[in-house]
């Protein structure tokens, strides 16, 4: 499951990758899901100040996480959406008017409430 949010020049993506099976497949499991777990993890991508190169649109600084966590605390299958919290800190390649430079971000008490979601079952 990837969630994506944009507001003012700043993107944060959420993926949650769920490994177990149930008996209704379509719901994400009500656990903790970690940066760089093996089985059930999660991926965290940040992204700020985005510029128009050509008919491009490039962000200035970008990065994905280096560590963190995300935990679902709800999740409804029937009518399909998901909650929980999330955290994390993400290594951000930076350019700028000194050129290429190495940051990072920490994103903290982060919240998604009643997400809607889609599930699609592979053949």
């Amino acid at each position: 499951m990837t969630i994506t949010a944009m507001a003012s020049q700043e993107v944060i993506s959420i993926s949650l990758r769920d490994t177990t099976r149930g008996a209704n497949d379509s719901t994400m499991s009500v656990a903790s899901y970690p940066v760089g777990g093996w089985g059930d993890a999660a991926v965290f991508e940040y992204a700020k100040n985005s510029v128009l190169v050509g008919r491009s649109l490039v962000w200035q600084q970008e990065g994905a996480s280096t560590s963190g966590q995300a935990v679902v605390t709800a999740s409804d299958g029937v009518n399909k959406n998901i909650s929980g919290t999330f955290s994390f800190t993400a290594r951000l390649l930076v350019v700028d008017s000194l050129g290429f430079h190495v940051d990072s971000v920490n994103v903290t008490n982060g919240v998604f409430k009643n997400i809607p979601y889609s599930y699609f079952k592979h053949p």
